[in-house]
C-alpha cells in the first residue's frame, strides 16, 4: 500500500469521533475532509448530490472524491469560511457522518552515524542503494533506492527475528557483524564436544558448517569466501554503532549457516540439511543469494517444509536471488513458495544481467557504474581470503570492507532486511502477507503493473512498513476475491469464505481495484484498497480498511 493510502487509513480512525483540533497540528486552509453518508439503496451520493448539501450550509463545493472509501470527499471551503467553523457546521449537517481538517503530514529520515553508510543530502553517503541522491560513485537517478531512512523512522528492527544467512559463512566476528549474531546460548555456555541442546548438533553456537566439497562437517560455519559475509552485511551490519556500514536491518540476529565452500560452491544435499537445520532452529526469514541448475525434488522440499512448518505454522519467509545471466529465473527462485528478487541498478533499470521471467516477484538496487558493474559497499572478511585484501584507499587497511559487491547477490538481502524489519513490526503476520506486503508496496518500474522485467517492482521499505503496521489482524475484514471468469470482480464472484457482496460501483484505475464490500447485508461497508494479481489461478488479496459507516 501507498504511504497516501495509509495516512489515509489513520485519517479513517478519526473520523468516527467528533473532530478536535489541536492547536499545534498544521492543516491545509481552505480545505476540510468529509464523510457523506451512503443513500437509503446503498449507494454514495453524486457529485451533484453532495454539492447541494455542501451549499445549503454556504461551506463551500466538491474538490476531490476518494477512490478508496465510500463518501469520503475533499471540500474546497467558501472563502469566508474558516475550517474550525466549517466542522462546527458539518458535524450537525444531515447527510454527513464526519468532518475533520485537512492534516499536513510530512516524511522523516532516520541517518545512522557509521561512517561507510547513508548520509543526508548534499553527501548521500556511499551505502547509495539505501539513500540515492544521484551520488558519484555511482552517479544516477536521485530515488532510485528502497527509501531506507525514511522506512527506519519507523523501525530499525529487532533482535526477536532471525535471518539465516544460507551462504559461504558469516565472519561471525567481524566489527560490524558481531553484536548481531545468532547465539545458541545453550551451546555456548554448555559442555565442548557435546549436543548441549539437543538438536542434533555439537557446538553449534553461530550457526552450523554443512558443506562437505572437501572438508567434514563441523560446527564452525565462519566465512572462508566473503560472498556470506558480504550478504549478512545488507542484510543487517549494525546500524549507528559509529563503525562501517549500516545493514538494512540494523537490530537483528543473523544465523550463519555455511554450505557454499571456498570457492563459493555447494551441493544439494548439503544445501537441503541448511535449510531443515535454519527451520529447525527457529530462522524466521532464509536469505539465498545462490541458486542455478534444474529443478532439485530435495531442495523444493526442504523450502516446502519451511514455508509450511517455520514460525509456529506462520511459515518462514524465503528469499532467492534470480541469478545474473540476463536468462530466465534460475532455481531455486522459480518455486512459487519463495520471493525471487532481480536486481535494478542506480538509475531504476533492470541490471543487464538480472534474470528475468514470469516467477520474478521483486527488485532491489544493486548495481551501478557500467551496465556490467557493480558498486555496493558492505562487509568483508579480512585478508586475502576475501574480495578487498587491504589495499583500498578507504581508510580500511585490514580490508573488512568491500564496495564492488552487488548483483541479485545484492539485491537478495535488501528484501530479507525488510521481510526482517517487517516482523519487528508486525511479528503476527504469516509468510504470505509478508510476500503480499513486500510486492503490493514496490514501487513500480516497466510497464504498467507486474511485468517479466521488473516483477512487482522496486522494493520501498518505508511504505512496506506503512502497510506492516496498518494490516488487518485475523478479526478484522481481509478476503481473498476470486475472479471466475480472469475479468473483474462482480457480485457473482467468490470472497474467500467471507461470502461478500460487491455494492456500489468498481473502477480500475492503473491496473489496480477499487470498491466496497458490503460483508453482512447491514450496509457496514469496508472499503478496498488499491490491489493487483497476486498469485496464480486469478487469485488476489484484498487489503481492507475495516471502516464501518
Amino acid at each position: 500500500m501507498s504511504s497516501r493510502i495509509s495516512l489515509c487509513a489513520m485519517v479513517l480512525v478519526s473520523i468516527l469521533c467528533p473532530v478536535l483540533i489541536a492547536s499545534d497540528l498544521e492543516y491545509e486552509p481552505g480545505e476540510v475532509i468529509v464523510r457523506f453518508a451512503l443513500k437509503t439503496e446503498g449507494k454514495q451520493q453524486t457529485i451533484a448530490e453532495r454539492n447541494a448539501i455542501l451549499t445549503a450550509v454556504g461551506v463551500g463545493k466538491v474538490k476531490d472524491v476518494s477512490k478508496f472509501v465510500p463518501g469520503l470527499t475533499l471540500v474546497k471551503l467558501a472563502e469566508s469560511m474558516s475550517v474550525e467553523n466549517a466542522i462546527i457546521v458539518l458535524d450537525s449537517t444531515d447527510g454527513i457522518l464526519s468532518a475533520q481538517p485537512n492534516y499536513i503530514y510530512r516524511a522523516f529520515s532516520t541517518f545512522p552515524n557509521d561512517p561507510y553508510g547513508p548520509k543526508p543530502a548534499p553527501d548521500g553517503g556511499k551505502q547509495w542503494h539505501l539513500n540515492n541522491i544521484g551520488q558519484d560513485p555511482p552517479g544516477g537517478t536521485s530515488g532510485a533506492d528502497i527509501d531506507a531512512p525514511e522506512g527506519w523512522d519507523i523501525q530499525t528492527g529487532s533482535t526477536e527475528i532471525i535471518v539465516a544467512v544460507i551462504d559461504t559463512g558469516v565472519d561471525y566476528e567481524h566489527e560490524d557483524l558481531a553484536d548481531n549474531m545468532w547465539v545458541n546460548e545453550a551451546e555456548l555456555n554448555g559442555i565442548p564436544d557435546h549436543d548441549d541442546d539437543g538438536n542434533g548438533y555439537k557446538d553449534d553456537i553461530y550457526g552450523y558448517d554443512f558443506c562437505q566439497r572437501g572438508q567434514e562437517r563441523d560446527s564452525d560455519p565462519m566465512d572462508d569466501h566473503g560472498h556470506g559475509t558480504a550478504c549478512a552485511g545488507i542484510v543487517g551490519a549494525d546500524g549507528n554503532n559509529s563503525v562501517g556500514v549500516t545493514g538494512v536491518c540494523w537490530n537483528i540476529k543473523i544465523m550463519s549457516i555455511k554450505f557454499l565452500d571456498d570457492n563459493g560452491e555447494g551441493d544439494s544435499w548439503d544445501a537441503f540439511d541448511s535449510i531443515n537445520y535454519a527451520l529447525a532452529n527457529g530462522a524466521d526469514i532464509l536469505s539465498c543469494s545462490w541458486g542455478g541448475g534444474s529443478e532439485d525434488p530435495q531442495i523444493k522440499t526442504a523450502i516446502e517444509n519451511a514455508k509450511n512448518n517455520g514460525r509456529n505454522g506462520k511459515g518462514c519467509v524465503i528469499v532467492f536471488c534470480s541469478h545474473n545471466q540476463n536468462d530466465a529465473v534460475a532455481y531455486p527462485a522459480k518455486y512459487p513458495e519463495v520471493i525471487a528478487v532481480g536486481a535494478t541498478d542506480h538509475s531504476d533499470e533492470r541490471w543487464y544481467y538480472s534474470n528475468y521471467g514470469p516467477e520474478l516477484d521483486v527488485m532491489a538496487p544493486s548495481a551501478g557504474g557500467e551496465p556490467a558493474g557493480v558498486i555496493m559497499w558492505t562487509t568483508d572478511i579480512s585478508g586475502e581470503g576475501g574480495y578487498n585484501p587491504g589495499d583500498l584507499d578507504e581508510g580500511d587497511e585490514e580490508g573488512r570492507y568491500y564496495k564492488w559487491f552487488g548483483g541479485t547477490s545484492g539485491a537478495t538481502p535488501q528484501v530479507a532486511g525488510l521481510a526482517a524489519l517487517i516482523l519487528s513490526v508486525n511479528p503476527s503476520l504469516t509468510s504470505n502477507e509478508v510476500q503480499f506486503i513486500i510486492q503490493y508496496t514496490a514501487d513500480d518500474k516497466g510497464t504498467l503493473g507486474r511485468d517479466d522485467e521488473y516483477g512487482w517492482g522496486r522494493i520501498n521499505n518505508y511504505s512496506a512498513l506503512l502497510e506492516a503496521v496498518e494490516f488487518p489482524t485475523d478479526d478484522e475484514l481481509v478476503g481473498w476475491w476470486k475472479f471466475d471468469d480472469g475479468s473483474g470482480p462482480t457480485a457473482e464472484d467468490s470472497v474467500g469464505d467471507k461470502n461478500g457482496t460487491l455494492v456500489g460501483d468498481t473502477t480500475w484505475v492503473d491496473g489496480k481495484i477499487y470498491g466496497a464490500l458490503d460483508f453482512d447485508g447491514d450496509n457496514d461497508y469496508v472499503s478496498l484498497s488499491p490491489i493487483g494479481a497476486l498469485v496464480t489461478d486469478n487469485v488476489t488479496i484484498f487489503s481492507v480498511d475495516k471502516t464501518t459507516g
